[in-house]
C-alpha cells in the first residue's frame, strides 16, 4: 500500500536557486506601471487635443470657483452604497495627491433627486464631504451625454478635469485602494 502512495507522488525537480539581487534596491524596486493601466482604468480616454470641454450641469447653489489645477469631480448619490463607502478612501487619496505637489480639486456631485434626500444624508453625517447637487434630476442625461456617456450609465461615475478644463478620463463604477497609483497617473497627465 505504502509503495502506491510512493508511485502517485510526482518526483520533485530540484528547485534551482534564486539569482542573487544586484543591490538591495532591487529586491524593494516597485514593479513599473503598465502602459495599459490608465486605459483599463479609464472607460472613456482622450488627449488633451482631442478631450471634451468640461462644464458642470446646472447645480442647486453657488457654482464653485474654477480650479486652477486638476479636478476630480466624483458623481453619486445618497442611496448609491458603493458611492458612499468610496468617499473617505478618495477624501484620503486627494489630500495625498495633493501632498505629493499635485494640484487636484476633488468635488461631489449629487445625483439625489430631492434636495430634502442629500439634507437628511448630510445632516446625519456632519464629517461627509461638502457637495454639490445637480438642480434637476431630469439633467442627469444630458450631463451624461456631455461626457460621452450614455443615460443608462450607473453611478458612481469620476471624471478626472485636466487644468485646461478637459475632461481626460471618464470612469465608471467605484474605485478600489490598488487603483490610487492609476488615479495618481491620470492626474500626472500619463
Amino acid at each position: 500500500m505504502l509503495f502506491a502512495l510512493l508511485l502517485a507522488c510526482p518526483a520533485e525537480a530540484p528547485k534551482a536557486a534564486a539569482p542573487a539581487p544586484s543591490s538591495r534596491v532591487d529586491v524593494v524596486a516597485a514593479a513599473p506601471m503598465r502602459a495599459d493601466a490608465v486605459e483599463a482604468f479609464c472607460d472613456r480616454r482622450d488627449d488633451a487635443a482631442s478631450a471634451r470641454l468640461y462644464s458642470l450641469p446646472a447645480i442647486d447653489g453657488p457654482a464653485p470657483a474654477a480650479s486652477t489645477g486638476w479636478t476630480w469631480l466624483n458623481v453619486w448619490a445618497t442611496w448609491c452604497v458603493p458611492c458612499v463607502e468610496e468617499m473617505p478612501l478618495i477624501r484620503k487619496w486627494a489630500e495625498k495627491l495633493r501632498s505629493d505637489g499635485m494640484a487636484v480639486d476633488l468635488r461631489f456631485l449629487s445625483v439625489d433627486a430631492k434636495a430634502a434626500d442629500l439634507q437628511k444624508w448630510q445632516a446625519a453625517r456632519p464629517d461627509g464631504p461638502e457637495t454639490m447637487r445637480i438642480k434637476e434630476f431630469s439633467l442627469v442625461a444630458s450631463f451624461l451625454d456631455q461626457i460621452g456617456l450614455p443615460p443608462s450609465t450607473a453611478i458612481p461615475i469620476h471624471l478626472f478635469v485636466d487644468p485646461e478644463q478637459r475632461i481626460r478620463c471618464v470612469r465608471t463604477g467605484a474605485v478600489n485602494a490598488p487603483d490610487y497609483a492609476v488615479v495618481k497617473a491620470v492626474i500626472q497627465g500619463s
